[in-house]
């Protein structure tokens, strides 16, 4: 929940969403020690840097 001061307050609800693919924002650190015990899930600490043309 976004307080009128633009911080962020957690409202405890949680839900499960399918991907494919999940990227993290720039600047977020996460503990991903938990996925790494799942099967199925690669963790790949890489950065990709691609130019749209747009100037």
């Amino acid at each position: 929940m976004m307080n009128p001061d633009g911080s962020v307050t957690p409202t405890g609800v949680t839900e499960q969403v399918a991907a494919d693919a999940v990227i993290m924002a720039v600047g977020q650190h996460a503990d991903l020690s938990l996925l790494s015990a799942l099967p199925d899930v690669a963790i790949a600490r890489t950065i990709r840097w691609w130019s749209t043309g747009i100037s």
